[in-house]
Protein backbone atom coordinates (compact mmCIF):
# COMPACT_ATOMS: atom_id res chain seq x y z
CA UNK A 1 0.00 0.00 0.00
CA UNK A 2 2.62 2.18 1.01
CA UNK A 3 4.59 1.73 -2.48
CA UNK A 4 0.54 3.00 -4.29
CA UNK A 5 0.93 5.88 -2.42
CA UNK A 6 4.05 6.77 -3.10
CA UNK A 7 4.00 6.24 -6.80
CA UNK A 8 0.64 8.30 -6.86
CA UNK A 9 2.56 11.18 -5.03
CA UNK A 10 5.47 11.27 -7.58
CA UNK A 11 2.73 11.14 -10.39
CA UNK A 12 1.01 13.99 -9.05
CA UNK A 13 4.15 15.78 -8.79
CA UNK A 14 5.29 15.20 -12.40
CA UNK A 15 2.00 16.15 -13.97
CA UNK A 16 2.08 19.51 -11.87
CA UNK A 17 5.65 20.09 -12.78
CA UNK A 18 4.83 19.16 -16.59
CA UNK A 19 1.61 21.62 -16.28
CA UNK A 20 4.01 24.53 -15.08
CA UNK A 21 6.55 23.99 -18.04
CA UNK A 22 3.74 23.75 -20.94
CA UNK A 23 2.52 27.33 -19.05
CA UNK A 24 5.97 29.17 -18.86
CA UNK A 25 7.04 27.99 -22.25
CA UNK A 26 3.36 28.93 -23.88
CA UNK A 27 4.06 32.64 -22.18
CA UNK A 28 7.25 33.10 -23.55
CA UNK A 29 6.39 31.81 -27.07
CA UNK A 30 3.49 34.31 -26.40
CA UNK A 31 6.54 37.29 -25.82
CA UNK A 32 7.73 36.17 -28.59
CA UNK A 33 5.21 37.42 -30.89
CA UNK A 34 4.11 40.26 -29.27
CA UNK A 35 5.28 43.65 -29.29
CA UNK A 36 7.18 45.50 -26.53
CA UNK A 37 3.91 47.15 -25.07
CA UNK A 38 2.06 44.21 -25.48
CA UNK A 39 4.94 42.54 -23.27
CA UNK A 40 4.50 44.82 -20.67
CA UNK A 41 0.90 44.37 -20.45
CA UNK A 42 1.34 41.09 -20.62
CA UNK A 43 3.70 40.82 -17.86
CA UNK A 44 1.93 43.08 -15.76
CA UNK A 45 -1.49 41.34 -16.36
CA UNK A 46 0.23 38.05 -15.47
CA UNK A 47 1.98 38.66 -12.55
CA UNK A 48 -1.28 38.16 -10.31
CA UNK A 49 -1.61 34.74 -12.89
CA UNK A 50 1.76 33.49 -11.57
CA UNK A 51 1.91 34.25 -7.85
CA UNK A 52 -1.50 32.14 -7.92
CA UNK A 53 -0.36 29.47 -9.89
CA UNK A 54 2.57 29.36 -7.20
CA UNK A 55 0.63 29.59 -4.33
CA UNK A 56 -1.58 27.00 -5.87
CA UNK A 57 1.32 24.55 -6.67
CA UNK A 58 2.28 24.78 -2.73
CA UNK A 59 -1.14 24.00 -1.57
CA UNK A 60 -1.38 20.91 -3.94
CA UNK A 61 2.26 19.71 -2.55
CA UNK A 62 0.99 20.43 1.15
CA UNK A 63 -1.91 18.65 0.62
CA UNK A 64 -0.63 15.54 -1.35
CA UNK A 65 2.35 15.26 1.56
CA UNK A 66 -0.47 15.33 4.39
CA UNK A 67 -1.94 12.61 2.86
CA UNK A 68 1.41 10.66 1.90
CA UNK A 69 2.34 11.22 6.08
CA UNK A 70 -1.19 10.41 7.25
CA UNK A 71 -0.84 7.11 5.67
CA UNK A 72 2.27 6.17 6.27
CA UNK A 73 1.40 6.72 9.71
CA UNK A 74 -1.42 4.15 9.12
CA UNK A 75 0.54 1.81 7.64
CA UNK A 76 2.90 2.16 10.19
CA UNK A 77 0.78 1.34 12.85
CA UNK A 78 -0.80 -1.13 11.12
CA UNK A 79 2.85 -3.58 10.83
CA UNK A 80 3.54 -2.30 14.54
CA UNK A 81 0.16 -3.63 15.75
CA UNK A 82 0.62 -7.14 13.96
CA UNK A 83 3.97 -7.48 14.61
CA UNK A 84 3.06 -7.42 18.56
CA UNK A 85 0.34 -9.73 17.99
CA UNK A 86 2.50 -12.02 16.69
CA UNK A 87 5.25 -11.66 19.21
CA UNK A 88 2.51 -12.32 21.33
CA UNK A 89 1.82 -15.52 19.51
CA UNK A 90 4.78 -16.95 18.89
CA UNK A 91 6.62 -19.22 21.31
CA UNK A 92 9.39 -17.54 22.97
CA UNK A 93 12.87 -19.21 22.08
CA UNK A 94 15.34 -20.05 25.07
CA UNK A 95 18.99 -18.02 25.21
CA UNK A 96 21.61 -19.79 24.65
CA UNK A 97 22.80 -17.79 27.67
CA UNK A 98 19.88 -18.18 29.71
CA UNK A 99 20.80 -20.78 32.56
CA UNK A 100 17.20 -22.36 33.14
CA UNK A 101 14.37 -22.99 31.28
CA UNK A 102 10.93 -22.32 32.00
CA UNK A 103 8.80 -25.08 33.52
CA UNK A 104 6.44 -26.33 30.27
CA UNK A 105 3.06 -25.73 32.58
CA UNK A 106 3.75 -22.08 31.63
CA UNK A 107 3.32 -22.29 28.22
CA UNK A 108 0.28 -24.54 27.88
CA UNK A 109 -3.14 -23.90 27.02
CA UNK A 110 -6.48 -24.26 29.14
CA UNK A 111 -8.18 -27.92 27.64
CA UNK A 112 -11.90 -28.50 27.22
CA UNK A 113 -13.10 -31.81 26.50
CA UNK A 114 -16.45 -30.91 24.37
CA UNK A 115 -17.02 -34.93 24.22
CA UNK A 116 -18.06 -35.27 28.04
CA UNK A 117 -18.55 -30.96 28.68
CA UNK A 118 -15.51 -31.72 31.57
CA UNK A 119 -12.93 -28.98 31.67
CA UNK A 120 -9.68 -29.21 32.49
CA UNK A 121 -7.24 -25.80 32.74
CA UNK A 122 -3.72 -24.68 33.30
CA UNK A 123 -1.71 -23.21 35.97
CA UNK A 124 -1.28 -20.05 34.39
CA UNK A 125 -2.53 -16.90 31.59
CA UNK A 126 -1.74 -17.72 28.56
CA UNK A 127 -2.67 -16.17 25.03
CA UNK A 128 -5.96 -17.71 23.50
CA UNK A 129 -4.68 -17.74 19.92
CA UNK A 130 -1.43 -19.46 19.83
CA UNK A 131 1.30 -19.73 17.11
CA UNK A 132 0.04 -22.23 14.53
CA UNK A 133 1.77 -24.99 15.07
CA UNK A 134 4.56 -26.82 12.60
CA UNK A 135 3.40 -30.45 13.95
CA UNK A 136 1.13 -32.73 12.84
CA UNK A 137 -1.20 -34.49 11.79
CA UNK A 138 0.91 -34.87 8.68
CA UNK A 139 -1.56 -34.96 6.29
CA UNK A 140 -1.58 -31.26 7.05
CA UNK A 141 2.09 -30.87 7.92
CA UNK A 142 2.51 -27.65 5.67
CA UNK A 143 -0.67 -26.63 5.60
CA UNK A 144 -1.98 -24.66 8.45
CA UNK A 145 -5.40 -23.87 9.49
CA UNK A 146 -6.51 -20.72 9.63
CA UNK A 147 -7.47 -19.04 12.62
CA UNK A 148 -10.08 -16.61 13.85
CA UNK A 149 -9.18 -15.90 17.62
CA UNK A 150 -8.27 -12.77 19.71
CA UNK A 151 -4.18 -12.52 19.82
CA UNK A 152 -4.43 -10.51 22.12
CA UNK A 153 -7.36 -11.09 24.80
CA UNK A 154 -5.20 -13.08 27.77
CA UNK A 155 -7.58 -16.28 29.42
CA UNK A 156 -7.10 -17.30 33.04
CA UNK A 157 -8.31 -20.33 34.45
CA UNK A 158 -8.58 -22.40 37.07
CA UNK A 159 -6.18 -25.49 37.11
CA UNK A 160 -6.36 -28.95 37.52
CA UNK A 161 -3.24 -29.57 40.04
CA UNK A 162 -1.29 -32.46 38.62
CA UNK A 163 -0.56 -35.86 41.25
CA UNK A 164 2.24 -36.90 42.67
CA UNK A 165 3.08 -39.60 40.93
CA UNK A 166 5.87 -41.58 43.04
CA UNK A 167 8.16 -42.76 40.71
CA UNK A 168 10.00 -46.54 40.85
CA UNK A 169 13.78 -47.09 39.30
CA UNK A 170 13.83 -47.99 35.77
CA UNK A 171 15.49 -51.58 35.34
CA UNK A 172 17.15 -51.99 31.82
CA UNK A 173 15.12 -55.20 30.14
CA UNK A 174 17.18 -58.59 29.73
CA UNK A 175 14.68 -60.09 27.48
CA UNK A 176 13.33 -59.02 24.00
CA UNK A 177 9.38 -59.72 25.03
CA UNK A 178 9.87 -56.81 27.67
CA UNK A 179 8.37 -53.69 26.86
CA UNK A 180 6.92 -50.38 28.32
CA UNK A 181 3.97 -48.84 28.35
CA UNK A 182 3.56 -44.84 27.88
CA UNK A 183 0.64 -43.20 29.37
CA UNK A 184 0.13 -39.81 28.25
CA UNK A 185 -2.88 -37.44 29.86
CA UNK A 186 -4.05 -34.52 28.01
CA UNK A 187 -5.88 -33.00 31.13
CA UNK A 188 -2.25 -32.55 32.84
CA UNK A 189 0.05 -32.41 29.87
CA UNK A 190 2.08 -35.28 31.09
CA UNK A 191 3.54 -38.73 29.62
CA UNK A 192 4.00 -41.70 32.45
CA UNK A 193 6.44 -44.16 31.50
CA UNK A 194 5.51 -47.90 33.32
CA UNK A 195 7.49 -50.54 33.60
CA UNK A 196 6.09 -54.18 34.66
CA UNK A 197 8.50 -55.29 37.88
CA UNK A 198 7.74 -58.65 38.03
CA UNK A 199 3.97 -58.58 37.68
CA UNK A 200 3.24 -55.12 38.81
CA UNK A 201 3.07 -52.43 36.26
CA UNK A 202 5.62 -49.04 37.71
CA UNK A 203 5.73 -45.98 36.69
CA UNK A 204 9.38 -45.06 36.18
CA UNK A 205 9.45 -41.96 34.47
CA UNK A 206 7.14 -38.68 34.05
CA UNK A 207 7.32 -35.79 31.48
CA UNK A 208 5.75 -32.26 30.35
CA UNK A 209 4.30 -32.62 27.16
CA UNK A 210 2.27 -29.89 24.63
CA UNK A 211 -0.64 -31.31 22.18
CA UNK A 212 -3.34 -30.45 20.02
CA UNK A 213 -4.20 -26.64 20.16
CA UNK A 214 -7.76 -27.78 20.39
CA UNK A 215 -9.49 -29.02 22.93
CA UNK A 216 -11.47 -32.54 22.71
CA UNK A 217 -10.79 -35.65 20.88
CA UNK A 218 -9.17 -35.79 17.43
CA UNK A 219 -12.31 -36.55 15.19
CA UNK A 220 -11.26 -35.01 12.01
CA UNK A 221 -8.01 -34.67 9.64
CA UNK A 222 -6.64 -30.90 10.42
CA UNK A 223 -8.70 -30.12 13.36
CA UNK A 224 -5.73 -30.07 15.27
CA UNK A 225 -6.85 -32.25 18.08
CA UNK A 226 -5.00 -34.69 20.08
CA UNK A 227 -6.38 -38.38 19.31
CA UNK A 228 -7.53 -40.24 22.34
CA UNK A 229 -7.10 -44.15 22.97
CA UNK A 230 -4.97 -47.64 22.83
CA UNK A 231 -2.72 -47.15 20.03
CA UNK A 232 1.14 -48.68 19.75
CA UNK A 233 4.33 -47.28 18.07
CA UNK A 234 5.03 -48.24 14.82
CA UNK A 235 8.24 -47.11 14.08
CA UNK A 236 11.22 -44.42 14.52
CA UNK A 237 12.26 -41.66 12.66
CA UNK A 238 15.64 -39.84 12.97
CA UNK A 239 17.17 -36.28 12.89
CA UNK A 240 18.18 -37.25 9.10
CA UNK A 241 14.93 -37.80 8.16
CA UNK A 242 13.54 -34.87 9.61
CA UNK A 243 12.52 -30.86 9.48
CA UNK A 244 14.59 -29.97 12.58
CA UNK A 245 11.07 -28.46 14.04
CA UNK A 246 10.72 -31.74 14.88
CA UNK A 247 13.95 -32.43 17.44
CA UNK A 248 16.38 -35.14 17.14
CA UNK A 249 13.73 -37.79 16.77
CA UNK A 250 9.71 -39.17 16.03
CA UNK A 251 7.89 -41.97 17.17
CA UNK A 252 5.19 -42.81 14.82
CA UNK A 253 1.98 -43.65 16.69
CA UNK A 254 -0.83 -46.22 14.43
CA UNK A 255 -3.58 -43.22 14.51
CA UNK A 256 -6.82 -44.00 12.92
CA UNK A 257 -6.80 -47.18 15.49
CA UNK A 258 -9.70 -50.12 14.47
CA UNK A 259 -11.87 -48.10 16.59
CA UNK A 260 -11.17 -44.78 15.05
CA UNK A 261 -12.05 -45.95 11.53
CA UNK A 262 -15.02 -47.60 12.48
CA UNK A 263 -16.29 -44.48 14.64
CA UNK A 264 -15.15 -42.24 11.04
CA UNK A 265 -12.58 -40.71 12.66
CA UNK A 266 -9.48 -39.91 10.13
CA UNK A 267 -6.23 -38.33 9.99
CA UNK A 268 -2.72 -39.64 10.06
CA UNK A 269 0.66 -38.54 10.91
CA UNK A 270 0.21 -38.54 14.91
CA UNK A 271 3.82 -38.48 16.48
CA UNK A 272 5.55 -38.49 19.58
CA UNK A 273 8.47 -35.79 18.88
CA UNK A 274 10.67 -33.12 20.06
CA UNK A 275 10.73 -29.28 19.02
CA UNK A 276 13.08 -26.71 17.78
CA UNK A 277 16.15 -26.20 19.00
CA UNK A 278 16.70 -23.95 21.92
CA UNK A 279 13.00 -23.38 22.11
CA UNK A 280 9.71 -24.93 24.21
CA UNK A 281 7.37 -27.84 23.48
CA UNK A 282 4.60 -25.77 22.74
CA UNK A 283 0.29 -26.53 21.43
CA UNK A 284 0.58 -29.09 18.04
CA UNK A 285 -1.48 -29.72 15.43
CA UNK A 286 -2.71 -33.52 17.45
CA UNK A 287 1.08 -34.80 17.45
CA UNK A 288 2.43 -34.97 21.40
CA UNK A 289 5.59 -33.04 21.53
CA UNK A 290 8.33 -33.35 24.15
CA UNK A 291 11.35 -31.11 25.32
CA UNK A 292 14.42 -32.82 23.13
CA UNK A 293 15.96 -33.75 26.22
CA UNK A 294 13.41 -35.72 27.75
CA UNK A 295 12.85 -37.16 24.21
CA UNK A 296 16.19 -38.48 24.20
CA UNK A 297 16.02 -39.59 27.71
CA UNK A 298 12.86 -41.33 26.79
CA UNK A 299 14.42 -43.05 23.65
CA UNK A 300 17.30 -44.82 25.91
CA UNK A 301 14.32 -46.75 27.37
CA UNK A 302 12.09 -47.08 24.59
CA UNK A 303 14.96 -47.47 22.04
CA UNK A 304 13.51 -48.32 18.30
CA UNK A 305 10.14 -48.15 19.85
CA UNK A 306 7.88 -50.76 17.78
CA UNK A 307 5.10 -52.39 19.37
CA UNK A 308 5.05 -50.13 22.45
CA UNK A 309 1.52 -49.45 23.68
CA UNK A 310 0.77 -45.60 24.09
CA UNK A 311 -2.38 -45.05 26.14
CA UNK A 312 -3.67 -41.28 25.32
CA UNK A 313 -6.59 -40.10 27.23
CA UNK A 314 -8.33 -36.91 29.01
CA UNK A 315 -8.48 -37.67 32.92
CA UNK A 316 -8.82 -34.62 35.26
CA UNK A 317 -9.16 -37.04 38.28
CA UNK A 318 -6.28 -39.59 37.60
CA UNK A 319 -3.88 -39.95 39.91
CA UNK A 320 -2.30 -43.36 39.46
CA UNK A 321 -1.25 -43.81 35.84
CA UNK A 322 -0.98 -47.55 36.71
CA UNK A 323 -4.95 -47.20 36.54
CA UNK A 324 -5.01 -45.71 33.18
CA UNK A 325 -4.36 -48.90 30.88
CA UNK A 326 -6.55 -52.09 29.58
CA UNK A 327 -3.17 -53.96 29.75
CA UNK A 328 -5.51 -56.72 27.95
CA UNK A 329 -5.62 -54.33 24.75
CA UNK A 330 -2.35 -53.34 25.04
CA UNK A 331 -0.94 -56.77 25.04
CA UNK A 332 -3.27 -57.66 22.03
CA UNK A 333 -2.40 -54.96 20.19
CA UNK A 334 1.41 -55.22 20.96
CA UNK A 335 0.90 -58.74 19.10
CA UNK A 336 -0.93 -57.44 15.96
CA UNK A 337 1.56 -54.75 15.40
CA UNK A 338 4.57 -56.62 16.09
CA UNK A 339 3.15 -59.90 13.62
CA UNK A 340 2.25 -57.63 10.70
CA UNK A 341 6.07 -55.88 11.65
CA UNK A 342 8.51 -58.97 11.59
CA UNK A 343 6.04 -60.58 8.54
CA UNK A 344 7.35 -56.97 6.71
CA UNK A 345 10.98 -57.45 7.70
CA UNK A 346 10.71 -60.82 6.31
CA UNK A 347 9.80 -60.06 3.72
CA UNK A 348 12.64 -57.11 2.90
CA UNK A 349 15.02 -59.15 4.41
CA UNK A 350 14.63 -61.48 1.85
CA UNK A 351 14.28 -58.67 -1.11
CA UNK A 352 17.03 -57.06 0.38
CA UNK A 353 18.83 -60.22 0.25
CA UNK A 354 17.87 -60.87 -3.42
CA UNK A 355 19.03 -57.34 -4.28
CA UNK A 356 22.20 -58.07 -2.97
CA UNK A 357 22.88 -60.97 -4.69
CA UNK A 358 22.46 -59.88 -8.11
CA UNK A 359 24.86 -56.78 -7.36
CA UNK A 360 27.80 -59.02 -6.18
CA UNK A 361 27.30 -61.89 -8.95
CA UNK A 362 27.61 -58.92 -11.26
CA UNK A 363 23.96 -59.59 -12.85
CA UNK A 364 23.63 -56.44 -14.08
CA UNK A 365 20.27 -56.96 -15.85
CA UNK A 366 18.91 -58.52 -12.78
CA UNK A 367 20.17 -56.07 -10.44
CA UNK A 368 18.70 -53.25 -12.55
CA UNK A 369 15.18 -54.78 -12.13
CA UNK A 370 14.96 -54.17 -8.53
CA UNK A 371 14.95 -50.07 -9.26
CA UNK A 372 12.33 -48.01 -10.83
CA UNK A 373 13.78 -46.37 -13.50
CA UNK A 374 11.09 -43.26 -13.54
CA UNK A 375 11.43 -42.20 -10.00
CA UNK A 376 14.81 -43.44 -9.02
CA UNK A 377 17.13 -40.57 -7.11
CA UNK A 378 20.29 -41.62 -5.32
CA UNK A 379 23.49 -39.61 -3.71
CA UNK A 380 22.73 -36.63 -6.23
CA UNK A 381 22.16 -38.78 -9.31
CA UNK A 382 18.89 -39.31 -11.39
CA UNK A 383 18.71 -42.67 -12.50
CA UNK A 384 20.69 -42.33 -15.98
CA UNK A 385 23.59 -40.83 -13.80
CA UNK A 386 22.77 -43.89 -10.57
CA UNK A 387 22.99 -46.60 -13.92
CA UNK A 388 26.20 -45.22 -15.30
CA UNK A 389 28.22 -45.18 -11.88
CA UNK A 390 26.98 -49.02 -10.88
CA UNK A 391 28.09 -49.97 -14.64
CA UNK A 392 31.88 -48.40 -14.13
CA UNK A 393 32.29 -50.41 -10.57
CA UNK A 394 30.45 -53.58 -12.31
CA UNK A 395 33.95 -53.09 -14.80
CA UNK A 396 36.18 -51.97 -12.06
CA UNK A 397 36.16 -55.09 -9.63
CA UNK A 398 37.10 -58.17 -9.87
CA UNK A 399 35.47 -59.36 -6.80
CA UNK A 400 32.26 -57.74 -4.43
CA UNK A 401 31.43 -59.75 -1.52
CA UNK A 402 28.26 -57.91 0.63
CA UNK A 403 26.98 -58.48 4.35
CA UNK A 404 24.28 -56.87 5.07
CA UNK A 405 22.85 -57.15 9.06
CA UNK A 406 20.71 -55.70 11.44
CA UNK A 407 17.70 -55.32 8.50
CA UNK A 408 15.21 -52.70 9.93
CA UNK A 409 11.83 -51.72 8.16
CA UNK A 410 11.40 -47.82 8.88
CA UNK A 411 7.90 -45.61 8.05
CA UNK A 412 6.25 -48.59 6.80
CA UNK A 413 3.46 -47.90 4.88
CA UNK A 414 0.64 -49.75 2.25
CA UNK A 415 2.60 -48.15 -0.65
CA UNK A 416 6.19 -46.69 0.43
CA UNK A 417 8.64 -48.45 3.16
CA UNK A 418 11.85 -47.08 4.65
CA UNK A 419 14.45 -49.76 4.38
CA UNK A 420 17.90 -49.73 6.63
CA UNK A 421 20.46 -51.86 7.64
CA UNK A 422 23.93 -52.53 7.89
CA UNK A 423 25.98 -53.02 5.10
CA UNK A 424 29.43 -54.35 4.98
CA UNK A 425 30.97 -53.74 0.79
CA UNK A 426 34.82 -55.56 0.27
CA UNK A 427 36.15 -55.47 -3.23
CA UNK A 428 39.80 -56.46 -4.47
CA UNK A 429 40.59 -52.60 -3.71
CA UNK A 430 38.55 -51.60 -0.70
CA UNK A 431 36.73 -52.36 2.26
CA UNK A 432 33.56 -50.32 3.27
CA UNK A 433 31.12 -50.49 6.30
CA UNK A 434 28.54 -48.40 7.23
CA UNK A 435 24.71 -47.79 7.33
CA UNK A 436 22.44 -48.31 4.31
CA UNK A 437 19.31 -46.65 3.59
CA UNK A 438 16.91 -48.11 1.05
CA UNK A 439 13.47 -46.41 0.01
CA UNK A 440 10.76 -48.75 -1.55
CA UNK A 441 7.53 -48.05 -3.04
CA UNK A 442 5.02 -49.99 -4.85
CA UNK A 443 5.08 -50.19 -8.41
CA UNK A 444 1.90 -52.50 -10.00
CA UNK A 445 2.08 -54.64 -6.90
CA UNK A 446 5.88 -54.87 -7.35
CA UNK A 447 8.33 -53.19 -4.34
CA UNK A 448 10.97 -50.91 -6.17
CA UNK A 449 14.00 -49.16 -5.41
CA UNK A 450 13.31 -45.22 -6.05
CA UNK A 451 16.23 -44.24 -3.42
CA UNK A 452 19.50 -45.20 -1.75
CA UNK A 453 21.52 -43.23 0.97
CA UNK A 454 23.61 -43.89 3.31
CA UNK A 455 22.80 -43.37 7.50
CA UNK A 456 24.89 -43.30 10.81
CA UNK A 457 25.86 -47.26 11.67
CA UNK A 458 23.99 -45.87 15.29
CA UNK A 459 20.79 -45.52 14.00
CA UNK A 460 20.86 -49.23 13.46
CA UNK A 461 22.46 -50.22 17.03
CA UNK A 462 19.48 -49.59 18.75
Amino acid sequence: MAQKINQSFVFYLKKLQFGFTTWKNSREISRAYSSPHENALFSNRNLWRTLVAALCIVAIVAICAAIYLGQFRAISSYFHQNMLAKRSTERPAVSAKQPKRKSLTSFFVPFRDTTTSRRSHDTVSVPIAQKASRTSDSAIAFSPDSSATDTTMLLSLPSYKKPDVTLEKFIPPTDTSEYLILVANKAVRSLYVLQRHNTVWKPVREYDIAIGEQEGRKVTAGDRRTPEGHYCILGRKEYSELSSIYGPLAYILDYPNKEDRKAGRTGQGIWIHGTDPDSQPFQTRGCIEMENSKLRDLSTMVKYGTGTPVVILFDTNLTDPTTAPDYRLCEERRREVMIDHNRMENEFRTLVISWKEAWENKRIDEYMAFYDSLQFKGQGLDWIGWKDRKLRTFGLYDTIAITIENVRVFDAGDNSTVVKFLQRYKTNLNNIENGKKIYFKKVNDLWKITGEATCPKEELLL
